[in-house]
């Protein structure tokens, strides 16, 4: 074969390929008057499927390929699918593979399914696939399923990201989205939404991902913002203002595991905030404003191991335990547990279930201003050594009730690293948890103080900033620089931590007249001819007597 008919061959080939490429990417493009379903079945795989703005009378949609469903402008508000209550909008059948779905209002599907029957708005039947389905920036309004999952029901690997789910139904569970199988939801709002049994806004059975999503004012029996019977992960995410009867905001049966995340103003009256039946692990979180009529205004721990660290508990309400009610076990580190309000216990309060008795550890928590005590053990062991109390001599009769080890305590030293500094000179001033009321020091590293703790610094003579500025403690220690560029004199320095205030005088004294003209001559000695040299070589040469000699 000679050079030309090579060239040739290849230019066919890959004109072929094109071609092909060409085909399987094709974008259709449909208007409100145009049928979706005919569309998905005249497309071919990987094609995708543009719809213009306007309202799509559709139900009953079956997606049977791997495609793209979108607005041409991927705004939700532009393009919407009403189902009309006449069927379940869309429906992702078993085995197909990376389906997306972006941009579109999915609106009033209705489902008539058994009790384990699925999602209203868009159905993802999973099977056996190796990409997930995706729903990208869309909206879910008043779908209802009389199963499960009012929007969204999902049995394979899934996806959500910037999406929005308001007002959906359920007449079993998941009034917002029910999930049996591989679901990660990024960056949404669920709200609204309701299920007369579990998980008004979520009911997962199976494996979940929440990140940096709001949960709000949804309801349910079990679980008003979430109920969940798998392996859920919440992280960066706030879930607020739901209802429920058992975890207003949270009712966990498996494993669930918060990380820097808000749960608050949640409501029911067993475990306001989170009910936990399993296994619970919070970190760096905040609960707060949640209530509970009978138990647990924050947490109610009611069976199982919750692991709290570096978390705030604050102004949280129940009959028992406002902010946390503990009947099995329970360890809480490194948080602050303050302003809860209870008629037994406003911080913690230890008791048992059957013959089960609550064991609580609850050690370098800052736990401060809980009413009417602090702890409250009626049954069970409760160790709460190493806290900060609010100060270095804790009225324990009036924060303690029951059979709690609290010897010994963190205490509060302060110093200044220099006692004495010049007009313009600087000390450290130094707050420091690191030791118990022992006099024994612990290596933050065992355990510390929460960090950001804040603790007021001020002075009445130069400044810390300004006359006062709060510092948040890192591994137990909080610092702040004195200043001394106002005046000579004594400035008292304090630091004060809730009911707790320590001092320390620091000496400013004048800057020295001596120090500053010896420094002065420091600098003309510098050029290395002193000022009689100087002179004397100007006589020098105006006599000529240095002037060199001319050649003769």
């Amino acid at each position: 074969m000679d050079r030309n008919h090579i060239i040739l061959t290849i230019l066919l080939l890959f004109g072929f390929l094109i071609s092909i490429q060409a085909v399987s990417s094709a974008e259709i493009i449909i208007g409100p008057t145009d049928s979706i379903q005919t569309a998905i079945d005249t497309a071919n795989p990987q094609d995708t499927i543009i719809l213009n703005n306007g309202t799509y009378n559709e139900s009953s949609i079956q997606v049977n390929k791997e495609l793209t469903l979108k607005s041409v402008t991927e705004n939700p508000d532009d393009v919407i699918i009403d189902a009309q209550q006449n069927g379940r909008v869309i429906e992702v059948l078993s085995g197909v593979n990376n389906v997306k779905i972006q941009g579109l209002t999915i609106s009033n599907g209705y489902f008539d399914g058994t009790w384990n029957g699925d999602g209203a708005g868009i159905s993802n039947k999973g099977g056996t696939i190796t990409q997930p389905t995706q729903i990208i920036n869309c909206k879910f309004t008043n779908n209802n399923a009389t199963g499960e999952g009012g929007a969204i029901y999902n049995r394979g690997v899934l996806t959500i990201t910037n999406c929005t789910l308001t007002n959906n139904t359920a007449d079993g569970n998941g009034g917002g989205i029910s999930n049996r199988g591989n679901l990660t939801i990024t960056g949404s709002v669920i709200q609204q939404n309701t299920a007369p049994s579990m998980g008004g806004g979520i009911y997962n059975l199976d494996t979940m991902t929440i990140t940096s999503c709001t949960i709000q004012q949804n309801q349910a029996s079990g679980g008003g913002g979430i109920l969940n019977d798998g392996d859920l992960t919440v992280t960066g995410s706030t879930i607020q203002q739901n209802q429920g009867d058992n975890g207003g905001g949270i009712n966990n049966f498996d494993t669930l595991t918060i990380t820097a995340s808000v749960i608050g103003q949640n409501t029911a009256p067993y475990g306001g905030g989170i009910a936990n039946w399993n296994t619970l692990n919070i970190v760096g979180s905040i609960i707060q404003e949640n209530t509970a009529e009978f138990f647990g205004g924050g947490l109610h721990n009611l069976q199982g191991t919750a692991n709290i660290t570096d978390t705030t508990f604050q102004l949280n309400n129940a009959g028992s335990g406002g902010g946390m009610c503990n009947w099995d076990t329970l360890t809480i580190t490194s948080s602050t547990i303050k302003q809860n309000n209870a008629t037994s216990g406003g911080g913690i309060f230890n008791d048992h279930l059957q013959d089960v008795y609550g064991i609580v550890d609850a050690n370098f928590n800052r736990i401060v201003a809980n009413t009417p005590k602090a702890i409250q053990s009626d049954s069970g062991t409760v160790n709460a050594e190493y806290n900060w109390w609010g100060s270095n001599n804790p009225n324990f009769n009036a924060l303690i009730t029951g059979d709690v080890d609290y010897i010994s305590w963190l205490v509060m030293t302060y110093s200044a690293n220099s006692r004495v500094i010049s007009l313009g000179g600087l000390s450290t001033l130094t707050a420091d948890f690191r030791y118990d009321s022992n006099g024994v020091f612990h290596d933050p590293a065992a355990g510390h103080l929460p960090d950001e703790t804040p603790v007021t610094f001020t002075t009445n003579l130069g400044n810390v900033g300004s006359k006062s500025i709060v510092t948040g403690t890192i591994n137990g220690i909080a610092t702040a620089i004195l200043r001394g560029n106002e005046a000579a004199g004594e400035a008292l320095t304090s630091a004060r931590l809730d009911n707790q205030t320590l001092t320390a005088t620091v000496t400013i004294t004048p800057t020295a007249r001596a120090a500053s003209s010896s420094t002065k001559t420091i600098g003309m000695q510098s050029t290395g001819i002193q000022l009689a040299g100087i002179g004397l070589a100007i006589l020098l040469v105006s006599a000529g007597l240095i002037l060199p000699k001319r050649k003769q």
